[in-house]
């Protein structure tokens, strides 16, 4: 396996990951997820990807959201965790409101 098969892999579960942890958080009596420490290993922070712009969502899907793109944003968040149709228009639906956008 390459190394860009590894930074895609580890990014695909990193979104997989902030997925559940949102829906986790949506629920009733759901607690927000404790914040991961950033890696100390600079080979290690090479290999990772960039941060989401928001916890949860995808810096992509973010910035979809942020050009006014809903329709595009709930596909790829779709693409992205395979949530229906309802649960990722409220994945971005809470995105915005949380993010005043």
């Amino acid at each position: 396996m390459s190394d860009d098969d590894l930074r895609m892999a580890l990014y695909e579960l990193q979104q997989r990951v902030a997925a559940l942890e949102a829906q986790v958080a949506r629920m009733p009596g759901g607690e927000p997820p404790m914040p991961v420490p950033p890696p100390t290993s600079s080979a290690l922070a090479d290999v990772l990807p960039p941060p989401p712009a928001h916890p949860g969502m995808d810096a992509e899907t973010a910035a979809l959201v942020q050009q006014g793109n809903d329709i595009r944003a709930i596909k790829r968040w779709r693409e992205l965790t395979g949530l229906g149709l309802a649960e990722a228009k409220a994945a971005i639906d809470d995105y915005k409101r949380e993010t005043g956008r």
